[in-house]
């Protein structure tokens, strides 16, 4: 586990992320500054809306902030939709482990 839980928010569409509205972002983040390892378990550890199914993949990962929070967003490796999931930071000290929730949208 690499420190993060991944809390799905939805998405705009299938195949489309806004691309615009993360670019102009202030906030914008290099997803690719990540270890691999980090990179490797995010793009993993998904939610998609659409399928309804967890751990599908991402593609054309974008990290930003946004209200304070960092955010994940790409597309379904399996249909295309676009995903959005909050990045939470756990507390080391914590028993639990990473999980994945849909909170709809």
């Amino acid at each position: 586990m690499y420190g993060a839980i991944i809390t799905g928010i939805g998405g705009t569409g299938k195949g489309r992320i806004d691309r615009q509205r993360i670019f102009n972002l202030v906030n914008a983040r290099n997803f690719y500054d990540r270890p691999p390892e980090e990179q490797e378990w995010l793009l993993e550890n998904t939610w998609c809306d659409i399928c309804n199914e967890s751990d599908l993949g991402l593609t054309e990962p974008h990290e930003f902030e946004e209200d304070g929070e960092v955010i994940l967003a790409g597309l379904c490796s399996r249909c295309g939709n676009q995903i959005r999931s909050i990045l939470v930071c756990l507390d080391r000290n914590t028993s639990e482990g990473g999980k994945l929730e849909n909170s709809g949208g």
